[in-house]
């Protein structure tokens, strides 16, 4: 009786030391559903046919994230979710799919607050795991009560869902300290503003959200009948404020991809991050040289990353261009072609490039996407300039042989929103650049797999 006693100390004493020092290398706020499964207990997608999903019906989702308030489309998430309806006709939803989502801060729009992993299961929720990583513990909150509380959301039931807090980094682990708090104290310093904006969603709408809620909740902030309607948020976390300071862990994506997703394949992985990609590239050799990933998004957006001039951008998207073409990845630019909506957030009424529309609450928001390719033969450099303030986005394929584009920003120079990749050893992906085209009206070439 006593050796067994003993043998039973010793297994839980042992049990304890493996749970003690594999620690997360990140902060995890909310974990939901399933256990995430490793590379080698998934069965890999056939995508022969595309069936509806068998356990909750995409339909009934659909239908319910077009009606119910107040998560409607917002605008910067519209051109990710034509990408997303792109892949749902290419690829059934009746097996584990993962998606993670680098940088899942709210998008844009009336109420500005919605994930691209909220949209995502919307697409994709037989079974699976989606990923969250933010730097701000506020908006990590914010997405962990609406996985687990918000429907359609929250019936995803059989999809893994983790949301943690951690910063991107390229190198060794450790902490990043961003002084006397997180950017969530800018909801903050603009209360007045958002104090006006509930108060007009609240007599609109009849009731009020966005992506400051927690932060104004934890400080007392808000009209009592806006208050009333959102959830009991918790404290801050006490490990993530050490002497008034904020302090969060740094990790790669390689870090990401060997524990928290166990180097299962990634179907999708997404990147806005406000970083350059020579910041955090290095991070990614593992994931991309074991080629484990589908499709990813990189937000390569000059104006909020902070590029010196047009050359530094270059420079910047050349070299992801080329750590991608070394293991056979093709490289696209994301081209918006319409919106219906909230035309006014995303350009000039003006621009040919958009579609106006009668007035910003006129229904769902919606931008569709195409695909410009920026590798292989079609490797280019963004080159272009038009004079200061101009802000008509203009697209010049091809013009005189040379292969360019020009979407233009507050400084004059060149900006393109995102990147996309695609990976060439699933050809059937290159699909998605027709479907762009068909959407668009354009001709984007796909032909990345033919001879130069």
């Amino acid at each position: 009786m006593l050796c067994r006693r003993g043998l039973l100390l010793l297994l839980l004493l042992c049990a304890n030391l493996v749970f003690t020092t594999h620690a997360l290398p990140y902060h995890l706020v909310w974990h939901g559903g399933p256990p995430a499964r490793a590379a080698s207990e998934r069965i890999a997608c056939a995508n022969v046919a595309r069936r509806p999903t068998s356990r909750v019906r995409l339909a009934a989702l659909n239908a319910s994230w077009r009606t119910t308030r107040p998560f409607p489309r917002p605008w910067h998430a519209t051109t990710q979710e034509s990408l997303f309806s792109h892949l749902r006709r290419l690829w059934h939803d009746d097996c584990y799919r993962v998606f993670v989502d680098l940088g899942s801060s709210p998008g844009a729009g009336p109420f500005q607050n919605t994930s691209d992993g909220l949209i995502w299961l919307t697409y994709f929720n037989h079974s699976g795991h989606v990923f969250s990583l933010d730097l701000e513990e506020d908006f990590a909150v914010d997405l962990a009560e609406r996985f687990r509380n918000v429907p359609p959301f929250n019936a995803a039931t059989h999809v893994a869902r983790d949301v943690v807090v951690a910063a991107l980094s390229a190198g060794n682990r450790g902490v990043v300290t961003t002084g006397s708090g997180p950017s969530g104290k800018q909801c903050l310093k603009t209360k007045l503003y958002w104090d006006a904006k509930e108060a007009q969603q609240l007599m609109t709408h009849g009731e009020a959200d966005h992506f400051c809620r927690v932060p104004r909740w934890r400080a007392g902030y808000g009209d009592a009948r806006v208050r009333a309607r959102w959830p009991n948020f918790p404290p801050p976390a006490p490990d993530l404020r050490v002497d008034g300071a904020y302090v969060v862990k740094s990790l790669t994506m390689d870090d990401i991809w060997n524990e928290g997703l166990l180097r299962a394949h990634v179907d999708f992985l997404k990147i806005d991050v406000d970083l350059k990609w020579d910041s955090i590239g290095r991070g990614f050799r593992d994931i991309v040289s074991s080629r484990a990933f589908s499709v990813l998004s990189f937000e390569v957006d000059p104006v909020v990353t902070g590029y010196d001039d047009v050359t530094a951008f270059t420079a910047d998207v050349d070299r992801l261009v080329n750590m991608f073409t070394e293991y056979d990845y093709g490289v696209f630019l994301k081209w918006p072609c319409g919106v219906r909506g909230i035309w006014h957030l995303v350009g000039s009424p003006k621009s040919h490039m958009f579609q106006e529309a009668p007035s910003p609450n006129s229904g769902i928001t919606y931008m569709h996407t195409a695909y410009l390719p920026i590798s292989g033969r079609y490797k280019t450099q963004l080159r272009c300039r038009l004079p200061p303030g101009k802000r008509a986005r203009v697209a010049h394929y091809p013009q005189d042989d040379e292969r360019h584009v020009m979407l233009v920003g507050r400084k004059g120079w060149t900006v393109s929103h995102d990147v996309i990749v695609f990976d060439l050893r699933q050809p059937e992906l290159l699909q998605v650049v027709e479907m762009g085209n068909g959407d668009c009206g354009l001709d984007f070439p796909s032909d990345l797999l033919e001879n130069d």
